[in-house]
């Protein structure tokens, strides 16, 4: 019998990871980086109602964060509703992504990361930045 490679509910509900974004590449001369809390995204699964809710708020009270991916299930008026609080109370929070769905189905695992990348993309080099600015011309 094959077995399935499902995470436990409990282990999802209490999932949180954090994703710093990435900086220039290894021997590459970068420019400063900006306070390690404008860099900080956390992921918390179930982030919009019960335990998830009070990990995605300790989170944004601590201030450490630049941005949050919460994910839920079928409550999408708890998910907005918990999204503009988090935005009007929490000052540091730049950004909040919300992603809906089925932790159990690979479709849903994709659009988290699919959030990730695209709601908090890495950070560009200066050269990278100059070299946009002259194809543009």
């Amino acid at each position: 019998m094959a077995r399935s490679l499902a995470f436990p509910r409990a282990a999802l509900l209490l999932l949180c990871l954090t994703h710093s974004m990435p900086s220039a590449a290894f021997g590459e001369v970068s420019p400063p980086a900006p306070p390690r809390a404008l860099r900080r995204v956390a992921l918390v699964t179930g982030g919009t109602r019960g335990i998830g809710r009070g990990i995605s708020e300790r989170l944004a009270e601590t201030g450490d964060y630049a941005g949050l991916v919460l994910t839920y299930n079928t409550d999408r008026e708890a998910a907005l509703a918990t999204r503009e609080e988090y935005l009007r109370r929490y000052p540091a929070l730049r950004r909040i992504e919300l992603v809906s769905g089925d932790l159990s189905k690979e479709s849903t695992r994709d659009d988290i990361f699919r959030a990730l990348d695209d709601g908090f993309p890495a950070e560009s080099s200066e050269g990278e930045e100059e070299e946009e600015e002259e194809e543009e011309e």
